[in-house]
């Protein structure tokens, strides 16, 4: 037993896996996506906890859903049928600036 995956820093699942999503703070939104042979709680889904601005700063839980949303229902012929979301690593000892989040939103509704 016990969550062997807890600290994956990458993960690939089908677009239409995709459970659903609940808030838990102001700054976190945990998604859920099928996945039955990687499940770590036994339930055959997995948990993603994403850490996120807040909704006065451009993010929020509705605004990641809207996301998500738009992302996983995108109709880009060119993506080879992938949609990629990626996050930016805090500052450590391997990398530095990217704690300065620039830019805005991106994704298409």
């Amino acid at each position: 037993g016990g969550n062997k995956h807890a600290n994956d820093e990458a993960l690939m699942v089908r677009a239409d896996s995709y459970l659903g999503a609940e808030p838990v703070s102001a700054t976190q939104t945990r998604l859920f996506f099928h996945d039955p042979i990687r499940s770590a709680e036994g339930f055959g889904r997995i948990t993603i906890t994403l850490t996120h601005a807040n909704a006065a700063n451009g993010g929020g839980f509705k605004n990641v859903v809207r996301a998500v949303g738009a992302a996983i229902n995108r109709d880009n012929p060119g993506n080879s049928g992938f949609v990629v979301f990626a996050d930016e690593e805090a500052d450590n000892a391997d990398i530095t600036g990217a704690a300065t989040k620039t830019g805005g939103v991106e994704y298409e509704e």
